[in-house]
């Protein structure tokens, strides 16, 4: 994994699958990995969930060091959430700021359109 700034988890094509997509961010150096230990590196993480109405909705955000996050990940088959974990660098802090700030901001969007729709299809 260390050849990779993060990866995303999504719920698989049964309820026994988890499927990551591992990704390296070309646009900004992010510098060196920090506060690792013997055990593992820390990594910034978010969890999103479905909502009530089945849509996306943010559900925590925390730092943590793993010795191995895909393994960790895996454990969560079943929970029914997905997310993001990026490794924390020098610089890993402003773009995990935007990406948070983004993600929500577009979970906020699904949410008031489906209202607007449920809204329009109750005055027909």
């Amino acid at each position: 994994m260390s050849e990779f700034d993060g990866f995303f988890f999504t719920p698989g094509d049964n309820d026994n699958q988890i499927d990551l997509s591992f990704f390296r961010i070309k646009s900004r150096e992010m510098g060196q990995p920090i506060e690792s230990t013997e055990m593992g590196d820390m990594f910034h993480v978010a969890f999103f969930r479905k909502g009530e109405t089945g849509h996306p909705e943010f559900d925590d955000e925390f730092e943590a060091i793993f010795a191995d996050p895909e393994v960790y990940v895996k454990n969560l088959i079943g929970a029914n959430v997905y997310g993001t974990f990026l490794r924390k660098t020098e610089h890993s802090g402003t773009y995990w700021k935007e990406y948070l700030d983004d993600a929500k901001k577009k979970c906020n969007i699904i949410k008031l359109k489906f209202l607007e729709e449920s809204i329009a299809d109750s005055k027909k």
